[in-house]
């Protein structure tokens, strides 16, 4: 059983727990690292977006004339709204083949006329009903506050906090562990 595999995008040799699984390759791991595999992901899907959006004419196809030409900020909007509803969860890939299929159903706009047309024809409110629920009663104030920790309490915790700081083992390990919010994720 191979333990490393040598990824040939970043030329580095790896442990196999840093490879994505691939039942149809023969030892059974992707051709890249998972870090390589995510950005080559990137890469392809930005590109596909691209090829779309020039297909679609490159600029806001706004009724009212628009010359914004940065394809960064075009969105493909649904000419007659309702593109929430119509999104099924079945990815980005499929979405643009919808896209070039019923071409007349989609049009091309900046950020900025999107989310004008959005409000304009109320898209943004959705099939929702709005209900306004009152506000109940005031529940009283607890004045009684002895479940609370002591002065004398909060001096102890304050104190051992900055005795672990000061204990250069407790801050090496600290600082050097991984922050469990962006666990897997990876700088961009």
């Amino acid at each position: 059983m191979i333990t490393t595999k040598w990824c040939p995008r970043c030329q580095t040799e790896k442990h196999v727990a840093e490879w994505g699984r691939n039942a149809a390759r023969p030892d059974g791991l992707n051709g890249y690292c998972h870090s390589c595999q995510t950005e080559v992901a990137e890469i392809s899907r930005k590109k596909k977006r691209l090829e779309l959006l020039v297909e679609m004419g490159g600029v806001c196809q706004w009724h009212k004339g628009c010359d914004w030409t940065d394809l960064r900020s075009m969105t493909i909007d649904h000419v007659h709204g309702g593109g929430n509803a119509e999104r099924d969860g079945s990815g980005t890939a499929a979405f643009y083949r919808k896209v070039r299929a019923n071409r007349e159903n989609y049009q091309l706009l900046c950020a900025d006329h999107n989310i004008i047309k959005r409000i304009e024809n109320e898209e943004h409110k959705g099939a929702r009903e709005y209900v306004r629920v009152p506000p109940v009663e005031r529940l009283p104030v607890a004045t009684d506050r002895s479940d609370r920790w002591s002065s004398e309490r909060r001096a102890q915790q304050s104190r051992r906090a900055k005795d672990q700081m000061a204990d250069p083992d407790f801050k090496a390990k600290f600082l050097s562990a991984p922050n469990p919010r962006r666990a897997g994720k990876t700088k961009s």
